[in-house]
């Protein structure tokens, strides 16, 4: 019997890849250890070091996503015209200087310039190379790439917060303040390898004048509005979930822990071959239906999971969070393929913006309205939320092929003309 060869994962295969691959996945690796050691540090330090209050630190890390999200549309846009490697550089060196500039934070206000900073520079850095992928890769491989970048992103952000917690416990504030700065420069490395790459001809040629904004397109709006919907299940995971398991089930809170290390492995294992799966408009419209199902009967389940003998709602719990990984994978999948297929040529930083900004206005809207449904409404919360996933999905696939419709009338109205 002749054996198989052991499966290799994704980021071992990225980081010795060939030389594109591998430069842009170790500027990403570098990004997302940086980002992980800044999650795992920034509220324990601004709580237990600096004393903010969950208030104030609440208003700062929402007016910073208020702020990255409006950034993201105009980020693009510059990337368009400027060149997608050289706004990405600027971006990453930009929010590594603001990283380190929260070592120096002592106050409210300087936590506030700091972290809006970080936001706003990180929004320019995403939407530039999103656009920079679209320009050095063929449409073939930009799907499956970008899933790659995301397990390789995930697995950055957990070495990075299992190294930050590490190093806080050992060296209380100073080594949270040593911390902020070595995720800086993680971020400065992160542009050095965005500055090997060549600069594509075609991303300087900027886009066309008398194109039309995508911001007054109904048709797209609808879809990235869709999107933006199903992208709510980040935060559903980061900020309900750990709020019903501990307040509207008999499970023990750290099944929370259990929840998300399901969903990173998930992730790592899994995201590439979903994003191989996705190649056209139609199978992504299929993808983004099948995303809404899996988080509209996840939601159920988390209901379900309000009742029952502690064995029975720990394992329901967990069968919620496989469902919820499910939806969550054919999503990401979905998004990268339509905002690459949709946008015409020399003007993928602003749709890349666009959807950026959708799955970020998510971020900013779910965690309140979210928590507000749970904490208000219990279990028929959770039926809007199922709600709220459901019907988005059933409408992509509608909206795509109104898309690619309108999109053929144009082409042969040109034609003829």
């Amino acid at each position: 019997m002749r054996l198989g060869r052991p499966a290799v994962p994704p980021w071992v295969r990225t980081l010795t890849g060939p030389g594109l691959t591998r430069t842009l996945g170790t500027a990403n690796l570098c990004r997302t250890v940086g980002s992980g050691m800044l999650l795992s540090t920034t509220l324990i330090y601004l709580s237990g070091t600096l004393h903010l209050g969950t208030e104030r630190i609440g208003l700062g890390l929402s007016a910073a996503a208020v702020v990255g999200m409006l950034a993201s549309v105009p980020a693009g846009t510059l990337a368009d015209r400027r060149g997608a490697r050289t706004v990405a550089v600027l971006g990453l060196r930009l929010q590594g200087l603001a990283v380190i500039g929260y070592a120096l934070v002592g106050g409210f206000t300087a936590f506030l310039l700091v972290a809006c900073s970080v936001a706003a520079f990180g929004a320019v850095s995403g939407a530039a190379a999103g656009a920079l992928v679209a320009d050095v890769l063929p449409p073939a491989e930009r799907t499956s790439f970008r899933a790659l970048m995301r397990s390789l992103g995930n697995t950055g952000l957990a070495l990075g917060a299992l190294g930050g917690g590490a190093a806080l416990q050992v060296g209380g504030a100073d080594g949270a303040r040593l911390l902020f700065v070595v995720a800086g420069c993680l971020h400065l490395a992160s542009a050095l390898g965005y500055r090997r790459l060549p600069e594509p001809a075609r991303g300087r040629s900027g886009r066309p004048r008398r194109q039309r904004s995508a911001l007054r397109d109904g048709r797209l709006l609808a879809l990235v509005g869709a999107g933006a919907a199903l992208a709510a299940n980040q935060s559903l995971l980061a900020v309900v979930v750990p709020l019903w398991i501990t307040t509207g089930t008999n499970a023990p809170g750290s099944l929370y822990s259990v929840v998300l290390l399901l969903n990173s492995a998930a992730v790592i294992a899994f995201q590439v071959r979903v994003g191989r799966r996705v190649t056209g408009p139609v199978e992504a419209g299929r993808a983004m239906l099948f995303a809404g199902c899996c988080l509209a009967l996840c939601c159920l389940l988390f209901l379900a999971a309000g009742h029952g003998p502690t064995w029975l709602v720990v394992a329901v719990l967990l069968t919620a969070a496989l469902v919820h990984v499910t939806g969550e994978l054919q999503h990401q999948a979905g998004m990268w393929l339509l905002s690459y297929e949709l946008a015409p040529a020399g003007r993928h930083g602003e749709y890349q913006g666009l959807f950026q900004a959708a799955s970020q206005l998510a971020g900013v809207v779910t965690p309140a309205f979210g928590t507000w449904l749970i904490t208000r409404f219990h279990e028929n919360g959770w039926v809007v939320l199922g709600l709220l996933f459901g019907l988005p999905g059933l409408a992509v696939p509608v909206l795509v092929r109104r898309m690619r419709s309108a999109a053929a009338d144009r082409e042969e109205a040109s034609c003829a003309a």
